[in-house]
């Protein structure tokens, strides 16, 4: 792939899903920048990594990791998205949230200091043991969404 195709991806705010780049990606560098990308949040990767990160890519997973805690609340409070996205203030919290509405609904109540999601309009990247991965088993991975699934199933009918 080519470094200026995978720059206009990363700049690009509306796309979210890079797994087709992932799978067709030859360089190896940028396989695992692309992993990162499909199936990690912030919070998931060695500070070593971040670490070597540009603006534009933390930029981006940012906004992944908060897609990811979505994902799992209707509600999300702004000392969760703090910590889960790398934030320090509330005025970079509602700044994120106000990028990731392109891919979710939020009612962004300021005084509450909490984000309630009323529509998820797309989901990140499912990892499928397709390739190896740099880091540990993604938690968005087909196991761990099915065994979650049967789990929610069972809790139905107990």
């Amino acid at each position: 792939m080519m470094r200026e195709l995978l720059r206009n991806l990363i700049e690009d705010k509306t796309v979210i899903n890079y797994k087709k780049w992932w799978m067709e990606c030859k360089d190896a560098q940028e396989t695992k920048l692309l992993a990162i990308l499909c199936f990690y949040d912030i919070d998931d990767l060695p500070e070593e990594t971040t670490a070597g990160l540009d603006k534009f890519v933390l930029d981006k997973l940012r906004v992944l990791s908060l897609l990811s805690l979505c994902e799992l609340s209707t509600e999300v409070n702004y000392q969760e998205i703090k910590e889960k996205c790398d934030l320090k203030t509330d005025g970079e919290v509602e700044k994120l949230l106000i990028r990731a509405e392109l891919f979710v609904d939020l009612k962004i109540d300021s005084v509450a200091r909490r984000a309630t999601v009323l529509e998820y309009k797309i989901s990140r990247d499912v990892y499928s043991g397709e390739k190896g991965v740099p880091f540990h088993t993604p938690v968005r991975s087909k196991i761990n969404i099915l065994s979650a699934l049967i789990n929610w199933r069972s809790s139905l009918t107990d």
